[in-house]
């Protein structure tokens, strides 16, 4: 899911951090699960997030994660992380936008209706490219991201399964 929430905010050239404005619309105690399916050579790698905010400001919010992970039939959970989100956008644009349209998705059984960002990015001389689908519908707002790269030519998905509006 942060993956795909950075996204948000290195697409575009706005004026307010767009993952701000993705959570500062909701209350505290609001929240989304996602899970993410990822190959690395032969295997396969489950994550699991819970992201819930945590506090809103005019300046920031902060949301917390937490993270499980299953990888060859052992599950690990990782400890909790507090993340301060500015208002303010990042300056830093390693990824170029390269298309922008509307799809409606199906998540968690509900039918939304998402801004897609298609993106491309040449990082440490590794060529990636990726898809995010954007809603105001879900805390945070990512329905759900696709990303691959040289490193790693099987897709890496991701997709918000649950979620509640406080």
């Amino acid at each position: 899911m942060a993956l795909a929430a950075a996204l948000l905010c290195l697409l575009q050239e706005p004026t307010v951090n767009p993952r701000y404005e993705h959570w500062a619309s909701f209350k505290v105690g609001s929240w989304a699960k996602s899970k993410m399916l990822m190959k690395m050579q032969q295997m396969e790698i489950e994550t699991e997030t819970v992201t819930t905010l945590m506090e809103v400001t005019d300046e920031k919010v902060v949301v917390e994660t937490t993270t499980k992970t299953k990888m060859q039939g052992r599950e690990m959970a990782l400890p909790p992380r507090k993340e301060e989100i500015t208002k303010k956008p990042d300056p830093a644009k390693p990824m170029k936008p390269v298309g922008e349209s509307e799809e409606e998705v199906e998540v968690a059984g509900k039918k939304l209706k998402c801004r897609v960002y298609d993106w491309e990015m040449d990082a440490g001389g590794s060529k990636a490219k990726g898809k995010v689908w954007t809603t105001k519908e879900i805390p945070g707002g990512v329905a759900k991201g696709e990303f691959v790269s040289e490193r790693m030519p099987d897709p890496m998905k991701m997709q918000t399964v649950a979620w509640e509006k406080k």
